[in-house]
């Protein structure tokens, strides 16, 4: 996937932030900036210029041995694929942070970035304008999800 922020109208930070709603404009426009420039997704940004989440994703951040997701204090959605991400992070001892606030600088330096939601599960990101990602810690994901979903 190659992916852009969408800058143009900012996710506010309130208390429906984290909830999926009927109010869905932002990620609609967010769409068609992302259609229009030839893009697989584009970065939601809050009102306050932190990195909230991709137009129907959560995003993860790898870098070295970390893990970052934003916090949800900052507005993403708190969706279902995002809490198992968590949880396997925790389960298998990975180093994950998800209450400090990301920046583009974030996905500069990133080895590796991902996609999460329910209907598409991890979706990785090959591109942010010239910088290219890395797809180990993606694959490991998938598989730790496979398991838990079809291990009996």
């Amino acid at each position: 996937m190659i992916i852009d922020f969408f800058r143009e109208i900012k996710k506010p930070v309130n208390s429906f932030a984290n909830l999926k709603t009927a109010n869905a404009l932002l990620y609609v426009m967010a769409g068609l900036f992302a259609k229009e420039r030839k893009l697989d997704d584009c970065i939601l940004i809050n009102e306050n210029g932190n990195l909230v989440e991709g137009i129907s994703s959560n995003i993860f951040i790898i870098k070295g041995d970390k893990i970052f997701t934003p916090p949800l204090k900052d507005g993403p959605v708190a969706g279902i694929m995002r809490k198992q991400i968590l949880k396997i992070a925790n389960k298998h001892g990975l180093k994950i942070n998800h209450e400090s606030s990301l920046t583009e600088e974030h996905l500069i330096s990133a080895d590796e970035v991902f996609l999460t939601n329910v209907i598409s599960g991890i979706r990785w990101v090959l591109a942010y304008k010239d910088r290219r990602y890395f797809n180990h810690i993606a694959h490991q994901f998938i598989d730790k999800l496979n398991i838990m979903a079809f291990d009996n």
